[in-house]
């Protein structure tokens, strides 16, 4: 994701520099701005288009994760789309997911799949990899949760580590 910026440096008389508060956050910085470019126009759709249906993951996790300690994990989750995979990792916060990459499908992915396996195009981290009609329905859901402990049990299947 890009942006096209640019900040001024301004002096005054007094060879003093104008700095400016910035209203999303407690910061000073120099005067300037940006322009989202097509590359980050097309991801904040994606994140838009997506961010409900990802942040119920989180909603329904509060009430099951009690059941057993893997419903606690989640994994970046793979949307398959236009022969592309659109990829969602949680964030640093570790309470939403964000769109962090798309890449090609490196076979053609039908309609409907329900799979979890690891993605080259991203470092080979273990993903659910489905498509959007899974946020149909609750099922769907139950769905993702399965696929998580799949992608649970390959990364320690990768690392010798023992389910916890």
């Amino acid at each position: 994701m890009f942006t096209i910026g640019a900040f001024g440096i301004i002096f005054d008389d007094a060879s003093r520099v104008l700095l400016c508060h910035r209203r999303d956050m407690d910061m000073w910085m120099l005067p300037g701005g940006g322009q989202e470019g097509p590359a980050t126009q097309e991801w904040l759709s994606v994140q838009r288009k997506y961010a409900p249906h990802l942040q119920r993951i989180f909603e329904i996790q509060a009430q099951i994760e009690t059941i057993h300690p893997l419903l606690t994990h989640v994994f970046p989750i793979a949307l398959v789309e236009n022969e592309q995979f659109l990829i969602f990792d949680v964030d640093p916060s570790g309470k939403r997911y964000t769109f962090v990459k798309q890449a090609p499908t490196p076979m053609p992915i039908p309609q409907g799949v329900r799979a979890a396996f690891p993605l080259e195009c991203y470092g080979g981290k273990p993903a659910c990899v489905v498509t959007a009609d899974v946020f149909d329905t609750l099922d769907g859901y139950v769905t993702i949760f399965n696929e998580f402990v799949h992608c649970y049990q390959y990364r320690c299947a990768k690392t010798g580590s023992k389910p916890r």
